[in-house]
């Protein structure tokens, strides 16, 4: 598709971030065809290498909900027809078609659940954490939390940490992925969660 398409019906508020979640577990099987219908045969390419019906699942669970989030923001452009590039970095972005008003979006997936965020033109991020097998709280703090983060933690009763500490690494992560950071990127050295000192 060629030239740019002007989509008047716009949903999306510059000054707000939609948030769509979806427990996978819980779909039935007309969802979750809705869901997979619009999919691209890259998109079904890459979902079909999945080992586990599982991960499988989530996997086209997740891009079908980017591609309804996408068409209910901008009603003008069905689902099937949305198309996607990586940056350098990972991130994805949409490539066509070539709208006025260009969306933003960004996705994560953890533990059966996917949730997707959509703004109109703003840098975002989302990131969801299972908070269950974490065998070692104090060594994964270590290598994700800021001093200042791990210290506030550590004062904290023993029933408190494990929640603060999700907390703060998915609000890291959310930032990191909307500033888009590539994962080799993320480290202790980012700014502390309450510093509001330095922008993407």
């Amino acid at each position: 598709m060629r030239g740019t398409v002007t989509v008047p019906d716009c949903r999306l508020d510059p000054a707000t971030a939609h948030l769509w979640t979806i427990d996978v577990e819980a779909l039935d099987e007309p969802a979750f065809a809705s869901l997979a219908a619009p999919l691209s045969e890259e998109e079904q390419d890459r979902a079909s290498r999945f080992r586990f019906p599982r991960d499988r699942r989530t996997f086209v669970a997740a891009h079908g909900l980017v591609r309804q989030a996408l068409s209910w923001a901008m009603p003008g452009v069905a689902p099937q027809d949305w198309r996607f590039a990586a940056t350098r970095e990972g991130r994805p972005e949409i490539a066509a078609p070539a709208v006025v008003r260009r969306p933003r979006f960004n996705l994560s997936s953890s533990a059966g659940r996917v949730a997707c965020v959509v703004t109109a033109d703003s840098d975002c991020g989302v990131d969801l954490q299972a908070m269950s097998g974490l065998r070692d709280l104090d060594l994964l703090s270590g290598n994700v939390l800021a001093a200042a983060e791990r210290g506030e933690m550590a004062a904290l009763p023993d029933d408190q940490r494990l929640e603060r500490f999700f907390r703060l690494w998915t609000l890291k992560e959310a930032y990191a992925k909307a500033c888009g950071l590539a994962p080799s990127c993320r480290s202790t050295g980012w700014p502390s969660a309450g510093d509001r000192t330095r922008s993407c």
